[in-house]
């Protein structure tokens, strides 16, 4: 392979243990504050795609997952 070829592969990988690290975080977080907290932050505007991910498609399945949970009743 040559340099260029591990480069790719090795920003590849890198890529996917960041898209991991991502994909903890939001699990961790209600949608709302995951969506807030990236949205707010000072560095939004310099990562697009970032914001495209906490905010596109593929947050939808954390918010369908948090919308699936049962709804607590209140309790008179």
């Amino acid at each position: 392979m040559t340099n260029n070829g591990n480069a790719l592969l090795l920003r590849q990988e890198a890529l996917a243990q960041l898209a991991q690290k991502l994909h903890t975080i939001a699990d961790a977080l209600k949608p709302s504050t995951a969506v807030q907290t990236s949205c707010n932050s000072n560095s939004a505007p310099e990562h697009p795609k970032l914001m495209q991910y906490v905010c596109g498609t593929e947050h939808l399945g954390l918010a369908s997952t948090y919308l699936e949970q049962p709804v607590l009743k209140p309790q008179h």
